[in-house]
């Protein structure tokens, strides 16, 4: 709340849960209490000497009607978890024009079966019969070790 305190730039970096003093999993109604708390004290009409108070307030509004529209508390929080090097007002105008897909992928380092080399198809030679069949009939198959491997 400091930090929201000292700031006078609206377009800043801020965090609209620590502004409303909330958390993630408040509800609508905690943060409607919280915010008419933090809107007593920050009203530019009670704040008559204050020149920084009324872009306080136009920011904790803007919290509030953030957090308080569903559709938007959803984009603000994925804003919120990723780092695009943009502001919240940035984003949200990128959003609205582009309607961006992000899609996250974790490429494994390794496969996690490997495939068949000849160290492993002359241990299992020596093998019982059963190894045997499934060596011959199943794992020799390059498309079965592909699909395995996540290749196809």
């Amino acid at each position: 709340m400091e930090k929201f305190m000292n700031s006078s730039k609206k377009d800043e970096f801020l965090n609209f849960y620590e502004i409303l003093g909330c958390d993630r999993s408040s509800t609508k109604e905690q943060i409607n209490t919280e915010y008419k708390i933090r809107a007593l004290k920050l009203h530019p009409d009670k704040n008559l000497t204050d020149e920084n108070s009324q872009n306080q307030f136009k920011i904790l509004l803007e919290a509030k009607e953030t957090l308080l529209d569903t559709k938007l508390r959803e984009k603000y929080d994925l804003w919120l978890n990723t780092d695009f090097g943009m502001s919240w007002n940035e984003w949200k105008r990128f959003t609205e024009k582009n309607n961006p897909v992000f899609h996250w992928v974790y490429q494994k380092p390794e496969p996690m079966i490997k495939s068949l080399n000849e160290e492993y198809i002359t241990k299992s030679e020596h093998s019982d019969e059963l190894s045997k069949f499934r060596l011959n009939s199943k794992q020799n198959d390059i498309s079965l070790s592909k699909f395995r491997n996540y290749q196809i």
